[in-house]
């Protein structure tokens, strides 16, 4: 059934109030009177395990290898004894040379099968991993882009790649110094052909002997002659019986494995793909090994989740990626999803090491089938106040947002879906599950309120054609800026929420639309002044309240003029004091309410004049490039906007002479000769303000000229750039288009200076 989110707020201890996402069904007739964010939820199937499921038919394999294997022993024990009991022992001295040596022969033979075959399921079963020196770590691959969460690298490689980065090898020397001869996959392969070898010879000198029947004559009476006979009858056929048997198994063994495919095709039922033959053949090792060690029946106990549960909570980095796959796998199949996630829902151990594994930062692709594996079983009510009781798994859900773990694993298999972290996606998708209960929602945390901020703040931010987008989607979410004005006014004893959501409001505003929506609602830009301007704020959340107010102002009549009716101008004005650490944001503020304030509502304004002193003294001073880039901008417009008089009075008062002040902007011309992209204005504000005081003092259109002023704007001219152009960038692209481009400001300036020239001819 197709589901959509009810938005439910509450207010926290802390007096922040939250938004908690509830999932609840869409009734039969939709009311489009409510707005409702979109949203969907994963529901697992009731169906559970048949009795017939694939995995039955490897215990039942297992069983009958099994089976045939016991019976082999018990007949090879049973010759065993005959032979040194009863022939060797009760007729070693009537015996044959010939018999003599072919039941030692054959009772070597068997010994040797015996030990191969032990060795040979212990190599099979419980392969070690060793380190090597050279390991070759595998090409990354480019991420697929694709909007589901699979990772795109295919499991059969990223088993490969997984041992080979591991530094772990399943091919090893057994012996020192022995080079490739002695590595154990010879080895397995020579206990294989040793046991079928040695069987083979056991039938061969058995029915040589039961064949011919020459056993020898006798030298004491009848009877004796025919218990030896009967001896050696008995002991023949046990030793054919045996090796029969054990061939028989190994030709049943070959046939279901290569022939009837049984490993591949239990993985295709159980659609654990490519990857799934691997952990089949374990499982059908670890079920054979069961029933071999203990009572033959063991293994018809076993199941591939019980399996996979022993693998994950297992030290071997290769036995935990195999049994994350295959719950991975389980749960996000319709059929086995409900009764895997029951299995694993009451085991304790498990989910304790599903929930630790959201912490692993060198696991990359452990974590992530893990995180699906946490995501699918908290969509049970019931299984919600389980982990929320597991020390830490709420520390460690909010791990799944952090931007600093790695989202490329070690096969170059990249975790991103447009640019989007799929651990943020994942991660945000349980938080939502834990917090539809409110009991839970609590346990949650303002943790997981700044790291689920902080993938919003990842989202707006990104850069280019991309971000723009997303930047237009998200600002569409009409609960988006409500909330986070509550976390500016309620946010208080959180300060670093209130800096990352004052970061969201700067991303967001870089788009127009998205700027007058932060603009209209109210509150938002009254507490940003307070945050900005109350010295009871800390000075981290002011200066990035400044910031986000110059954002909000960038491109906006509305928004300045928002701004300058809540009356804190000469707040604002105190804090571009020299000695203010706040300087700078508070210079952003006024340069954008100058640049893009109307003139007919510039009376507004009209006290700030008094400020060009403190400005030019800030440009005659400070070396800092951003704090001189935005004081010599913010002076080219309070001297545009000034009459002569007040031009003039307010020059004298700078400390400088008007002379001083050029050969300033000409030495910084100079300096600056080609764009600077850490201040790619200031070239531009250079030549405003140059032109600003030509136009307001004629005279110093000559000083200008005779400092040379008009070969440095032709050296300008000539090394313009479009990033002069803009006031804002998302990476590189450029936003907030300035109206006149650089080039025809540096004409203009060129114009006025030769104006100059010919009134003073």
């Amino acid at each position: 059934m197709k589901e959509i989110t009810e938005i439910n707020t509450r207010n926290n201890t802390n007096g922040v109030e939250v938004v908690v996402e509830k999932n609840v069904h869409e009734p039969k007739t939709p009311n489009h009177f409510e707005p409702r964010a979109g949203g969907s939820d994963i529901g697992s199937s009731d169906a559970g395990i048949g009795a017939d499921h694939p995995e039955r038919k490897v215990t039942l394999f297992a069983l009958h290898l099994a089976f045939l294997e016991k019976a082999a022993t018990l007949l090879s024990t049973i010759c065993f004894v005959w032979a040194t009991v009863v022939l060797l022992g009760g007729f070693a001295v009537t015996l044959e040379i010939r018999d003599f040596w072919f039941v030692t022969t054959i009772l070597l033979v068997e010994a040797t099968r015996v030990f191969g075959r032990s060795h040979e399921l212990e190599l099979q079963e419980n392969p070690v991993w060793i380190p090597i020196e050279s390991i070759t770590t595998p090409e990354a691959a480019p991420a697929t882009g694709t909007s589901d969460l699979t990772p795109p690298t295919p499991p059969s490689s990223t088993l490969v790649a997984e041992r080979s980065s591991s530094g772990h090898s399943s091919d090893f020397s057994l012996v020192p110094f022995g080079g490739r001869l002695f590595m154990s996959g010879n080895i397995r392969n020579l206990l294989y052909w040793i046991q079928v070898l040695s069987a083979t010879a056991c039938v061969v000198l058995s029915l040589i002997r039961l064949v011919e029947q020459n056993f020898g004559a006798t030298h004491g009476s009848e009877s004796e002659h025919t218990n030896r006979n009967s001896a050696l009858n008995i002991f023949y056929s046990l030793a054919l019986a045996e090796a029969l048997t054990f061939l028989i198994e190994r030709a049943y063994r070959e046939w279901k494995f290569n022939y009837e495919k049984l490993i591949r095709t239990v993985s295709e039922e159980l659609t654990l793909g490519e990857y799934g033959e691997e952990s089949i053949k374990r499982f059908f090792y670890r079920a054979y090994s069961k029933s071999m060690s203990g009572s033959i029946l063991d293994s018809i106990k076993m199941d591939m989740v019980s399996f996979a549960q022993e693998l994950l909570i297992s030290n071997s980095h290769e036995e935990q990626l195999i049994g994350v796959h295959v719950l991975k796998s389980f749960v996000t199949s319709d059929e086995l999803s409900s009764t895997t996630l029951k299995k694993i829902a009451t085991s304790t151990t498990v989910v304790e090491r599903l929930i630790d594994m959201l912490n692993w930062k060198n696991k990359t692709q452990i974590r992530y089938m893990a995180a699906e594996i946490v995501l699918r079983i908290t969509g049970k009510r019931q299984n919600v106040l389980r982990i929320t009781r597991i020390p830490g798994s709420i520390e460690s859900i909010a791990a799944l947002l952090d931007s600093r773990y790695p989202n490329i694993d070690s096969t170059g298999s990249n975790y991103h879906d447009n640019g989007f972290s799929k651990f943020n996606e994942i991660g945000l998708r349980i938080i939502k599950k834990l917090a539809r209960d409110h009991a839970n929602a609590d346990a949650i945390g303002i943790r997981i309120v700044q790291e689920s901020l902080n993938v919003l703040r990842e989202l707006v931010g990104t850069v280019g054609h991309t971000g723009r987008k997303l930047r237009n989607e998200i600002s569409d979410n009409i609960f988006l800026l409500a909330n986070l004005r509550k976390l500016l006014i309620h946010g208080m004893l959180h300060p670093n929420l209130q800096t990352v959501a004052i970061e969201i409001l700067m991303d967001l505003a870089m788009d127009e639309v998205a700027a007058e929506k932060i603009g209209s609602t109210g509150g938002i830009i009254p507490q940003l002044l307070l945050m900005f301007t109350d010295m009871s704020f800390s000075e981290s959340v002011r200066s990035k309240a400044g910031h986000g107010l110059a954002f909000i102002a960038l491109g906006s009549e509305e928004n300045c003029l928002r701004i300058i009716r809540e009356d804190n101008i000469d707040q604002l004005v105190q804090l571009l004091r020299p000695d203010s650490k706040l300087q700078l944001n508070s210079s952003r503020v006024m340069l954008n309410l100058c640049t893009y304030t109307k003139d007919q509502h510039w009376s507004s304004l009209q006290g700030i004049i008094s400020i060009i002193p403190m400005v030019i003294q800030t440009i005659m001073h400070k070396e800092d490039k951003r704090l001189l880039e935005v004081s010599i901008g913010l002076a080219a417009q309070l001297i545009k906007h000034a009459n002569e008089e007040d031009y003039h009075r307010e020059m004298k008062q700078t400390g400088f002479t008007e002379d001083a002040i050029a050969r300033k902007l000409v030495d910084l011309i100079r300096i600056f000769r080609s764009p600077k992209v850490e201040v790619p204005r200031i070239r531009r504000f250079i030549i405003e303000l140059t032109i600003a005081m030509m136009k307001k003092n004629g005279k110093l259109i000559q000083i200008f000229d005779n400092m040379g002023i008009q070969s440095e704007l032709r050296v300008v001219q000539r090394s313009t750039s479009e990033i002069e152009n803009f006031g804002v960038f998302s990476g590189s692209i450029g936003l907030n288009r300035y109206n006149v481009p650089l080039s025809s400001l540096i004409d203009d300036a060129i114009k006025l200076i030769a104006n100059g020239r010919s009134t003073v001819a």
